[in-house]
């Protein structure tokens, strides 16, 4: 099994779609439903069913797109750990805290220095509400 034919099965739940879903991973439709053959021959198991009225993946193809979902999160995190590792971070990381949590900052920062070295941080101490404000406005960072 290859990991494009997990990003394929995603996309086709998503789209409900063999062509859409093709055409978001750019690829043919012809070259994904050959991926998704594959899969189902390797499983053993029926994954999309395309015989009922409403297009979707059987049981078995739901619990395959489940572990598939999980699988993918780990590339991802994968990919993010050495991206980073290939970059330099720079610029100043701002955290918001609310008054009781501000003991924990130094203990945040010691992990955040370990993972990416130094960096600079600010650290304001903001109530709830303000704190909000500020995540859902991105103008005000």
């Amino acid at each position: 099994m290859f990991l494009k034919q997990l990003y394929y099965l995603r996309e086709i739940e998503k789209f409900k779609s063999f062509s859409q879903a093709a055409a978001a991973c750019n690829v043919s439709q012809p070259s994904l439903s050959r991926a998704i053959r594959v899969m189902k021959e390797e499983l053993g198991v029926v994954i999309v069913d395309r015989k009922r009225k409403v297009f979707g993946l059987t049981p078995k193809g739901v619990q395959i797109l489940r572990w598939g979902h999980e699988i993918l999160r780990g590339v991802l995190e994968i990919q993010n750990v050495v991206s980073l590792s290939h970059q330099k971070l720079a610029g100043t990381i701002k955290i918001g805290v609310v008054p009781i949590a501000v003991h924990v900052i130094p203990l945040l920062m010691d992990l955040v220095k370990n993972h990416i070295g130094d960096f600079i941080c600010d650290v304001l101490i903001l109530s709830k509400s303000l704190i909000r404000k500020f995540l859902n406005n991105t103008s005000m960072l």
